[in-house]
């Protein structure tokens, strides 16, 4: 997800044992983290639902700089525009990843 008049994007993938909530990421480079469950995200990408709402974190300068939580409804269109079904196959590997399956590769 992000915005579409970014001018760079990525999608990265962390296996941590802490709570988003702890996670603490540099506000410079990260305005927000979202929690998207891997079973959920690939019901709304292949189209079994419409839309999910998910919880997050965002960094909020005017609330005296720090992280503050938020919900936020998302559909497929929330999703930066990417070639073949990449968010889709992240989820896969992420997933596999957590299960000790292999190789993992998107292409």
């Amino acid at each position: 997800m992000g915005s579409a008049t970014a001018s760079t994007s990525r999608c990265a993938s962390y296996q941590c044992d802490i709570p988003l909530s702890e996670y603490a990421a540099e506000p410079e480079e990260v305005s927000a983290l979202v929690w998207l469950p891997i079973e959920s995200g690939m019901h709304l990408l292949t189209g079994a639902t419409d839309s999910l709402t998910l919880l997050g974190h965002t960094y909020e300068k005017s609330g005296g700089e720090s992280w503050e939580e938020f919900e936020m409804e998302v559909t497929t269109d929330s999703f930066l525009p990417r070639i073949q079904q990449y968010y889709l196959t992240a989820l896969i590997m992420a997933e596999r990843l957590l299960t000790n399956a292999g190789p993992l590769a998107i292409s």
